[in-house]
């Protein structure tokens, strides 16, 4: 591929696809020199196209993320969800006692649960997965009661989170908008943030999923630290991550 303004293109529309990427794999997936596509790099992330984080570069978000409605979200880095969801499969046993995150990767591990297990008791706040939930068999469901948070189809506020401390649960499965080892875990709204704090206190054994876009990521809600989560589900195997958690790598 030669002309300039045609390898951009390309580079955006497997950004598009796959929600993130290593500038070596899109310089073999252009057959062009590993200089040339951080020359790209350097142009569309100064056209304020892509952003960069630890190794890989992403589509750049729009300003608030916010702005990203669960439905859009949802067709966004698809495989990679899916694949983070079957890894999650393995650490769930029949009578566990989980809580299920609201955003878009729980929702695909909604989606498998229902086919693969039997008996569960499961406590959620994203109404997508509840709805994909109430059509199991043998499962004890419930949903957390609050304020309904637009674009994100989550309950959250005080409301939420007092429930939420009330409930001790085996294991939880959550995501979120950024990861870095050095400063924490973090999220998009104050309001998911504080929810997922009350399930990381209150929870025996956490599961984070976090595909490789998220990596370094910028979001301003503060999650927990990095440590906090004992273990880590991610598409990216050289994924740092503090002394002591475990990673699993998906795909």
């Amino acid at each position: 591929m030669g002309a300039k303004e045609d390898r951009r293109k390309a580079i955006l529309e497997v950004l598009h696809r796959k929600g993130s990427a290593k500038p070596a794999d899109l310089a073999e997936d252009l057959s062009v020199s590993l200089v040339t596509i951080r020359r790209d790099i350097k142009d569309l992330i100064s056209l304020g196209k892509i952003s960069s984080g630890y190794g890989f570069v992403r589509l750049q978000s729009s300003p608030s993320g916010a702005e990203q409605s669960f439905a859009r979200r949802l067709h966004v880095n698809v495989d990679v969800k899916r694949s983070l969801a079957i890894k999650a499969m393995e650490y769930i046993n029949d009578n566990d006692v989980v809580f299920l995150g609201a955003g878009t990767t729980c929702y695909f591990l909604a989606e498998l649960l229902v086919t693969r297990f039997t008996r569960l008791h499961i406590v959620t706040n994203g109404l997508k997965a509840l709805e994909i939930l109430a059509g199991a068999t043998g499962f004890n469901v419930e949903c957390v009661g609050g304020s309904l948070l637009p674009g994100f189809n989550s309950m959250v506020g005080p409301k939420a989170e007092s429930s939420l401390r009330s409930s001790f649960f085996s294991k939880a499965f959550l995501s979120c908008a950024s990861y870095r080892c050095d400063s924490g875990v973090f999220d998009l709204s104050p309001f998911t943030a504080g929810v997922k704090q009350v399930v990381v206190s209150n929870t025996k054994q956490l599961y984070l999923m976090v595909d490789s876009s998220k990596i370094g990521a910028a979001a301003p809600s503060l999650i927990a630290p990095a440590e906090s989560f004992g273990h880590v589900i991610t598409d990216d195997p050289e994924m740092k991550v503090p002394q002591g958690v475990s990673v699993s790598s998906a795909g």
